[in-house]
This record gives structure tokens, C-alpha cells and sequence, in this order.
């Protein structure tokens, strides 16, 4: 029996080792030699004295040979093995070798003298699948000086820190897609609330058909922080974000704050009528009245003129409010007043007005009734008429919202470099969203979502001093004229001389038969779940639990105790993750899952969310994480939810 790496001597600290010669041992697994096991597999480990000589000797053989030097891997500094070759055994770390390949180790259940447990070929047994070395030894090349793992091009550098202003489609995404692209960004996310209350799906609420929970989706670990305070001002000559509780600093400022409602450019508004386009509260109101209204009752909806956020949405609106008053109050009216003489998708609305609800939907163009420019009690005055209503929704003019106001230069909504979203007025400041002016693509979430997406990778590249990438996106809208029956309008665009181009566009087509609308609407659930998960990181529990335990995947019970699994089955190296969920937020989880060296430099766990800064990575992983976003959501999820006994 061999002492292996000088540990304290317990049982766990010998290993047995096959007769090999040192030159072998020493080419092949790259140690140094006190390292490696003697011929003599039953010499006792050398004293105090003996490790002195054995040190000495080496110096004087490497001495006269320096090409041996060679021989002697180090591990580059501030680099962990990535997860696709260590295993960690007691106070050990396994680092698979197989012909220069880094692979899993094949999994079985082992225990050491020190009662520890884990899965993978008892180390030491076979010298031909692995190499061993102390947890002291990695922790000393991996750790370099103190601070988080970096990638290799920033060794050394101060992490960029990038501000996100708004929690919505637009800057929820891009948080979580700057931490994607490069998780040595570190991202601030302001937004004065915990929780997003989306605009998508919230005429589904107002028309009784989902509870607004359905619609309100966490903020709690979309980037590095989340400041909950109102975004106030941004100062792009000395890169500050000013907030109501204090001041932000940044290295770039992305801007995603959305529409501000214009009150004061319509008479007596908001004067009691509701908008409800912003969800939460007024939607819920709205949806109440329209319950309450008298029986034969009119609901009219003021449309506003472009651009506006969601252009199909008053619509829409109108069309589910119509499904409602068809069941509960069959005599009542829905009446448009449009600033418009015509909008988006017009001949699919107006076909489904005439087969579902006919006669009950009158919408009054610009051309026929003008447009609404004064609201009393009971009463909608337009350029031409008097509306007399009983349930009233206004939606008014919109603009870019009030942060935004100084980069618009007085046209309302801010101009911006399309190949990066950075305001053409304010260098270093990115704007998406429904703030900026993007013709020809719409005011939408998936507008945002993909603009956001190409703002974080020309972000990136720009603090990595790179050229930005060429972005490519799409927008697809979904509508819903009943629970079950939809359709869509799609479109694709790049950035040609600056500006931005539609490549390809689609419409769903008039007159297809009830089915192919049936399905579209479910498409349209299908849509809503896809990008809300995407944007706001919402996970599957189910399917987390069977990223965690995945041998191939996770593999988490290899260090750690889980529940549902007997004690033999998992290990107890890491702590137990039967409470976690009620030891730390989702933030923190997500966190260490992607890089727990974020929290503690020191930690040898695997970095199962990152693609670069790593050490001895399987062919299979090179360029690419263990786990993607949707995994490490899915986990999340499933951790956050392990609450223990108690």
C-alpha cells in the first residue's frame, strides 16, 4: 500500500496501485515523481526525510534532462477540469484520462475507508483510466490569485458590468443572454418590481379566460443582481444609472423601459376609463366591469394611432371581450373606435367577427368617425360624434417611456444603430424594445426578445473588443379571436446600410377551415410558454429532477445527497440538496450551477453553464456548455423546490 498525494493518513488516503514503472507512469499521466506509485507496491510511504532526498533527486534529474521539464503537467492557472473529466472521491479529484480523450469514468457505487461515497472505477485500481490528485493540489493550480474564475483573454481584468434597465421581454432576455454569451459579464438588472406582468395574453385575462398568476412570471434570478428600484435617469457621459435608492455604475447601459402612456394628449383622460395595457391591476379591473356591465350594454375600445405597443392587441381584445358578452350578456355591443382606417390582420378579424360573433363587433374607422380626442362620464367624443358606452377602454397615444426621453431627440420614440442597438445620441447606452424606433418591425415581445438577443452579443463583443456579429431576427405574432381560434403574422429581417430590412413575411391564410384555426391557437399557448421561459428562465420541475440526477447530465449525486434516492446511490462529499430550496433563492441556485466559483473561488465543483475558462475538456463539450439554458432553468426549478422534511 501507497500513501497517494501525502494526505492525513486515514483509510481514504491509500490506494492500491499495479506494478509500473515511474518513466510510464510519469508519460502517461503527466505527474511529477513523488507522485507516482513505486515498482514496489508494498514500500512504505517515505518519512519526512525521505520526501527531502526523493525532491532533490528530481531536481538534480531534471537538471541534467531538461526536456523532462516537459513531462510535468500544470494545470494552466485559475482553470477547473471541465465537469466532463473530474469526479470527486472523499478529498480527492479524479481526473479522467483515456489516449489523451477526457471522458466520463464508468460509473459504479464505491466506498472509502473514510466514509465517503460516490460513483466511478475505485481510484488507483486501473492506471490505464485515470489519473489522481489531491483536492489540495488542484485547488492550488486551479486558484491562482483570489477571484473568480475569467476567461483565458481576461485573466486578470476587472469583471464588465453591464446595467439592464426594465424587467420585460426585451431586458429580461438580454440579462440572461449577456450571462449566456459571456458569464464573466457581471449583469445588474433595475427593475422597481419582483415580478413582470406581461402584455401577452393579458386580454386573455381581461376576458375571464386565465387568473393574472398565469401572466406574472419572477425577476429573481434573470441576471447577476437585481436592483428593485425605479430607474430614474442615465448618465451616459459618466456612465451612471441614477435610481430612486441610489446610483449604479456601468461599463455599458442597456435600455428596455418600454411604452409611457400619453394621458395628456386625449381630454379627460385617464378620467376613470381604463387602459389596461400594461396587465396587472387594470386588467383585472377592466375584466370585473366588464362582468358587472348592464345587460345589453356597449363596450368600446379607442384604439390609438401607430406606432403603438402591440398593434393587434385592441383587436384582439375585442374579439375575446365579444366571446365572453356572447355567453353572459348576448345582447350587449363591442363597439371599435379606431384612429386608424385599418390595422393589422384586418381581413382574419374581420372574417372571424363575421363567423363568430355577427352583428355584435362594429369597428368605426378614422374615415367615418375620426378619432376619440376627449372622454366624459359615460361618453367617448370623437372629431365627428358622441359615443355614449358603458364600459369604457382607452387606450391613448404612446411613446418612448420617460428614462428614454433624453436619447429620442423630441420624435418620441430613440433612434439606434441597428448592428447594436446603441443609441445613435449616446455612446455606450443600448436601447430595445418598444422604445426604439425599428420599422419595419412591430412593437412586440418577440420583437424585443430578438432584438435583445442580438443587443447582448454585439455587447459582449463590443467589452471584448471584437466586431459585433451581423444580427438576423424574426417576429411572430400570434392572435386569438376565441379560446380556439387563432392565427399569425410572421416576418424576418437583417441590417443592410444601416437601417433595418424585411427579408420574409407570412400571414396565416383567410378562409382556412375551423381546425387549421383550432390549431393556431393552441400554437399561440405553445408560443406564450416558449417565450416566457426563454425570457424569464422559467423551469421545469419535472424535467430539472431529471437533468440533476442524469448520469450523463447533472450527475449530481455523485457529490451530493438528493431525495427519492437510497444512501447508496448518491454521494456525501458536497452537502445534501434535500433543503436547498429553503437554504437559498433561485438566483443563488442558478448561480452555482453555471459557475460556483462566483460565490467561492476556491470551489471544485464543475462549471456546468460555462464554454470557456475551462481545463481538460472532453472533445464532445469543446465550445459548449454541459448544460444549456433551458437545463440549468429546469434544474432550478426542481432545486427550488426541495424544501426538506421540514
Amino acid at each position: 500500500m501507497r500513501r497517494h498525494g501525502g494526505g492525513s493518513g486515514d483509510a481514504g488516503d491509500y490506494t492500491q496501485r499495479p506494478p509500473a514503472s515511474r518513466a510510464a507512469l510519469r508519460a502517461t499521466f503527466g505527474l511529477c515523481c513523488r507522485h507516482v506509485a513505486s515498482r514496489a507496491t508494498d514500500r512504505r510511504p517515505p518519512g519526512r526525510r525521505g520526501a527531502v532526498r526523493a525532491r532533490r533527486r528530481e531536481r538534480r534529474l531534471l537538471a541534467r534532462r531538461p526536456h523532462r521539464r516537459d513531462l510535468r503537467h500544470v494545470p494552466p492557472p485559475r482553470q477547473l477540469p471541465h465537469p466532463s473529466s473530474i469526479r470527486h472521491v472523499g478529498r480527492l479529484a479524479l481526473l479522467v484520462d483515456r489516449g489523451g480523450e477526457h471522458r466520463h469514468a464508468q460509473p459504479s457505487i464505491w466506498t472509502d475507508g473514510g466514509g465517503h461515497r460516490g460513483r466511478g472505477p475505485v481510484p488507483g485500481t486501473d492506471p490505464r483510466r485515470g489519473a489522481l490528485t489531491t483536492r489540495r493540489r488542484l485547488l492550488a493550480a486551479a486558484a491562482g490569485a483570489a477571484g473568480a474564475a475569467v476567461a483565458p483573454g481576461v485573466i486578470g481584468a476587472a469583471r464588465p458590468r453591464v446595467v439592464v434597465v426594465g424587467g420585460g421581454f426585451g431586458g429580461a432576455t438580454c440579462a440572461r443572454y449577456l450571462n449566456a454569451y459571456d458569464p464573466d459579464v457581471r449583469v445588474t438588472l433595475i427593475d422597481p418590481a419582483a415580478r413582470y406582468v406581461t402584455c401577452p395574453m393579458s386580454n386573455r385575462v381581461v376576458a375571464g379566460q386565465l387568473p393574472p398568476e398565469a401572466i406574472t412570471f419572477p425577476l429573481d434570478h434573470v441576471g447577476s443582481d437585481h436592483v428593485t428600484a425605479l430607474a430614474v435617469a442615465v448618465d451616459a457621459e459618466k456612465r451612471l444609472v441614477v435610481t430612486a435608492e441610489g446610483i449604479v455604475p456601468y461599463d455599458r447601459a442597456v435600455l428596455a423601459p418600454g411604452i409611457e402612456l400619453v394621458h395628456d394628449a386625449i381630454d379627460g383622460a385617464p378620467g376613470g376609463f381604463l387602459h389596461a395595457w400594461r396587465g396587472g391591476a387594470q386588467a383585472v379591473a377592466l375584466r370585473n366591469a366588464i362582468r358587472d356591465m348592464r345587460p345589453g350594454g356597449v363596450f368600446a375600445i379607442a384604439a390609438p394611432d401607430n406606432p403603438y405597443r402591440c398593434p393587434p392587441g385592441p383587436y384582439e381584445r375585442a374579439s375575446l371581450v365579444a366571446e365572453y358578452l356572447r355567453e353572459h350578456n348576448p345582447r350587449a355591443k363591442v363597439l371599435i373606435l379606431d384612429a386608424k382606417d385599418a390595422f393589422t390582420k384586418q381581413p382574419l378579424f374581420e372574417e372571424a367577427w363575421r363567423i363568430r360573433y355577427p352583428g355584435m363587433i362594429e369597428w368605426l374607422p378614422r374615415r367615418e368617425s375620426g378619432t376619440v380626442i376627449a372622454v366624459r362620464d359615460g361618453v367617448f367624443i370623437t372629431d365627428f360624434d358622441e359615443h355614449a358606452i358603458d364600459v369604457g377602454n382607452l387606450v391613448p397615444p404612446q411613446r418612448a417611456a420617460d428614462i428614454a426621453r433624453d436619447f429620442d431627440e423630441g420624435r418620441g420614440w430613440c433612434s439606434v444603430d441597428p448592428m447594436t442597438f446603441e443609441s445613435r445620441v449616446a455612446p455606450g447606452v443600448h436601447i430595445v424594445g418598444d422604445a426604439i424606433e425599428a420599422t419595419p418591425m412591430p412593437k412586440s415581445a418577440f420583437a424585443a426578445n430578438n432584438q435583445a438577443k442580438a443587443c447582448a452579443a454585439a455587447v459582449v463583443a463590443l467589452l471584448r473588443d471584437r466586431p459585433p456579429p451581423a444580427p438576423f431576427m424574426m417576429n411572430t405574432c400570434y392572435s386569438l379571436a376565441g379560446s380556439d381560434y387563432g392565427f399569425s403574422i410572421s416576418g424576418v429581417y437583417d441590417v443592410e446600410q444601416g437601417a433595418i430590412r424585411g427579408r420574409a413575411a407570412g400571414q396565416s391564410p383567410v378562409g382556412a377551415p375551423p381546425g387549421v384555426r383550432a390549431r393556431e391557437a393552441l400554437y399561440a399557448a405553445d408560443w406564450y410558454h416558449a417565450i416566457t421561459r426563454d425570457a424569464f428562465g422559467v423551469g421545469d420541475p419535472e424535467r430539472g429532477r431529471q437533468v440533476v440526477v442524469a448520469r450523463e447530465r447533472g450527475d449530481c449525486a455523485i457529490c451530493h445527497e438528493l431525495p427519492g434516492l437510497d444512501e447508496t446511490s448518491h454521494g456525501n462529499v458536497g452537502p445534501s440538496l434535500t433543503d436547498v430550496g429553503a437554504r437559498l433563492d433561485a438566483r443563488t441556485i442558478r448561480q452555482r450551477i453555471v459557475d460556483p466559483r462566483r460565490d467561492n473561488p476556491e470551489s471544485v465543483m464543475p462549471a456546468y453553464g460555462r464554454s470557456t475558462g475551462l481545463h481538460r475538456v472532453a472533445q464532445g463539450f469543446r465550445d459548449r456548455s454541459v448544460l444549456g439554458r433551458t437545463d440549468i432553468d429546469d434544474a432550478t426549478a426542481y432545486l427550488m423546490g426541495l424544501k426538506g422534511s421540514g
